[in-house]
């Protein structure tokens, strides 16, 4: 099995899957597998998790105990190997520097098939490189401007997978349109950029008007991302400086039936990318006249 490139993370929830699955197996107990290794309950319970990834030698002993099959051993010990090393973000421009939280999502959306976002801004794989510039600068106070840059080209270099095979779902509440970031002609590239990307055939994007559905999902963005080869999704909620992540199946997928009723009450994807493109006129004049974009575009009730 290749793994050259493959994500850290990705690998390591595999790899989780994998021992977990050969351990119960044989019937073992967390407790009486510490026996046999010497590895500590809390260490196998951290590893079966995925929130580390063993090390060739501790592998080798789980998989002496549970009597794995050659073939099986060959190949988890190459996941390991490649799931200790760094993730591509780490060396691509020079080595960004970023949190665990941010470079977590950043593996798993490199290894994604597919992703479902609900946001109250313009997400990051569809942002400009001015209107990234403009919301990083007014986020993260008191970072150094090449800490501004360094994180706007990890944002930029992430937008390579639109163009890699990955389908995209996004619902943007209207405020997403309305609130300016960076200026009028900053948000009048915005929207020609939405209108662009509306027309790609594995991109489907939608707006939420003002006028439709009330809830307290409002507030709370999320992304579901969605792998091959059998992975299970994972839910993203970010907060200001940290990140939750949800793999419970169950709670997974009242996300995705979240999602598809926020899909059933925003606008259809072609009325969405009319209202791109009519939101980039109005920045625009509105931009040399002082106005504000606003009006009826937006709050059509034909979904």
């Amino acid at each position: 099995m290749a793994v050259t490139h493959r994500s850290p993370i990705v690998l390591r929830r595999r790899i989780a899957r994998e021992i977990k699955g050969l351990r119960q197996q044989t019937g073992l107990s967390l407790e009486a597998v510490s026996e046999l290794t010497s590895i500590t309950k809390s260490t196998l319970s951290r590893m079966e998790q995925g929130q580390t990834a063993p090390k060739v030698s501790i592998l080798r002993q789980l998989l002496e105990a549970y009597e794995a099959p050659d073939a099986k051993r060959e190949e988890l010990e190459r996941l390991a190997v490649e799931a200790n090393r760094r993730g591509w973000w780490s060396h691509q421009y020079g080595g960004v520097e970023v949190p665990d939280w941010i470079s977590t999502y950043v593996s798993l959306e490199s290894e994604a098939q597919g992703v479902q976002i609900f946001e109250q801004i313009v997400p990051g794989l569809l942002q400009t490189e001015e209107y990234a510039r403009a919301l990083i600068s007014s986020g993260f106070v008191g970072e150094s401007p090449e800490t501004v840059e360094d994180r706007v080209r990890l944002r930029m270099s992430r937008q390579e997978r639109i163009a890699g095979g990955l389908s995209i779902q996004v619902v943007m509440d209207e405020a997403a349109l309305r609130r300016v970031v960076g200026g009028r002609r900053v948000m009048a590239e915005q929207m020609r950029r939405l209108a662009q990307l509306a027309a790609r055939p594995l991109v489907t994007l939608q707006v939420l008007p003002f006028t439709r559905l009330a809830t307290p999902v409002v507030g709370s963005p999320f992304a579901i991302l969605s792998f091959a080869d059998n992975d299970p999704a994972v839910v993203y909620l970010e907060a200001i400086e940290d990140a939750l992540y949800v793999e419970n199946p169950g709670q997974v997928e009242r996300f995705r039936l979240l999602y598809e009723r926020l899909s059933r009450a925003a606008l259809a994807p072609t009325r969405s990318a009319a209202l791109f493109t009519t939101l980039a006129q109005r920045y625009s004049q509105d931009g040399e006249a002082g106005g504000s974009p606003d009006g009826e575009a937006g709050c059509s009730q034909d979904g």
